[in-house]
Parts: structure tokens; C-alpha cells; sequence
């Protein structure tokens, strides 16, 4: 998948979230926390934050967490 930013400061902004997650991967923990706060409270998009869990997980995965 390639991704395509709008301008240097998005690239900057998601290079910096991406060293971040390599330096502390437990980092990733916090995403899947909002997720399942957002589907316990009714959010109406429950497939699309299903699909960001997944993606959530298997980046996890490859950094040798559960």
C-alpha cells in the first residue's frame, strides 16, 4: 500500500508517530484501547474500527508483541 501525503508536515507528522511506535512498540496499545472505549460507546462505524484494530494488531504482531 502506498501512501500519499498532502505535504511535508503530514510525512513529517506520521515519520515521527512511526519512530515513535519502532522505539516503544507497547505504544500501540493505546490505539486499541480507544477502539474498543469507541465501540463500547455506540460508535455507528464499528466495521471501519474493526478494520484499524486489525492493522493495529498485526503491526503488534510484527514487532514480536501478543
Amino acid at each position: 500500500m502506498g501512501l500519499v501525503f498532502s505535504n511535508a508536515l503530514s510525512f513529517a507528522r506520521f515519520r515521527q508517530i512511526a519512530d515513535n511506535i519502532e522505539a516503544d512498540p507497547g505504544l500501540l496499545e493505546i490505539p486499541l484501547r480507544n477502539i474498543d472505549r469507541w465501540i463500547a460507546h455506540g460508535a455507528s462505524v464499528v466495521h471501519r474500527l474493526e478494520q484499524w484494530r486489525d492493522l493495529v494488531v498485526d503491526a503488534r504482531r510484527s514487532h514480536g508483541g501478543n
